[in-house]
């Protein structure tokens, strides 16, 4: 981003598709300097000499409003399509965010969310494959296999190596866990039908995806 917003809290921050036209917005973005400070943090790697190829990732969420623009500034561009279950997502955002959010808001967000990924995926299918947090976090191997297959250069990718992610356990390293079932536990008989009133607008998007509404 070109700098011109400050983002003072988690509820702006995390809920960035009440902002979808601006970060897809490319007066916003200043791709020179994207680059050289990509460049510059990847200089800083030990494995920054033996790569080969180099492979630069952006996994900052925002970055699905983007995706036109990275295929116009980068070459060989690719993109992994991720998406994971909207009641699980919903109630993580409603909890993380320090700001009284409703779970409507929420789950609007994921819907948001779902529909520009599903743009993404239906626009750069030849770039581009699709996984699921449910995917990843039941058979990580095949995953695995599945990315390597699409970008070799991931050949060396291991998603069974405890990694430090924020989760219900706080920021801690370990290896890819399901919180799905905890996390929808959480959720009370009018959060749920919230979120389906919500769901039932859009089945398209819960089809393309393979989710199935909660009763």
């Amino acid at each position: 981003m070109s700098g011109t917003h400050v983002y003072p809290n988690q509820e702006i921050n995390k809920l960035f598709s009440e902002q979808k036209e601006m970060w897809g917005n490319p007066d916003e973005y200043s791709w020179e300097l994207i680059k050289i400070l990509w460049e510059r943090a990847w200089s800083d790697n030990p494995r920054y000499d033996t790569a080969d190829p180099r492979v630069y990732l952006e996994k900052t969420p925002q970055a699905i409003y983007a995706s036109d623009m990275y295929v116009e500034h980068f070459d060989n561009a690719r993109f992994l399509i991720l998406i994971r279950n909207p009641y699980a997502v919903a109630e993580g955002m409603r909890r993380t965010i320090i700001a009284d959010v409703d779970i409507q808001r929420c789950i609007k967000h994921w819907i948001r969310c779902a529909q520009r990924q599903i743009y993404n995926y239906e626009t750069y299918k030849d770039i581009a494959i699709q996984i699921t947090y449910e995917e990843l976090v039941g058979n990580p191997r095949d995953v695995e296999q599945k990315i390597r297959q699409f970008i070799p250069a991931l050949h060396d990718i291991d998603f069974t190596k405890a990694a430090a992610a924020h989760s219900l356990e706080g920021m801690k390293p370990k290896p890819v866990t399901d919180f799905n079932e905890r996390q929808i536990k959480n959720l009370s008989a009018e959060d749920i039908a919230t979120i389906n009133q919500e769901l039932a607008q859009v089945p398209e998007v819960m089809e393309h995806f393979g989710y199935q509404e909660l009763r």
